[in-house]
């Protein structure tokens, strides 16, 4: 299934927009609840978070990071119910089967 993401647009979205898409998505950090909350935050803590909301914004724009999340969320469901645990699960299983046989 195509499809297509436009950066253009998400290059325009306000660091407000970006951080709720963000906690949409993912788990909120310390520095962008307190910002969504409105509470006072120093100059230090205010450049972090711009750092992390270029990030953020970033990634959000980005097929490879959407791709990349998609594959882990994938994996991790498959080796839940394979009961296994590690990112090399199911290819270990399956190269250990081989060598038994």
């Amino acid at each position: 299934m195509p499809f297509s993401i436009d950066a253009e647009h998400a290059s325009h979205w306000s660091d407000p927009e970006v951080i709720e898409r963000w906690h949409t998505l993912f788990c909120a950090n310390i520095l962008s609840q307190r910002f969504l909350s409105g509470d006072a935050m120093g100059v230090a803590e205010q450049n972090r978070l711009q750092i992390y909301v270029e990030e953020w914004r970033s990634r959000l724009s980005s097929i490879s990071w959407f791709m990349r999340v998609l594959n882990e969320a994938i994996a991790r469901e498959a080796n839940q119910e394979d009961r296994f645990f590690g990112r090399l699960s199911r290819r270990s299983l399956l190269k250990s089967r081989l060598q038994a046989s």
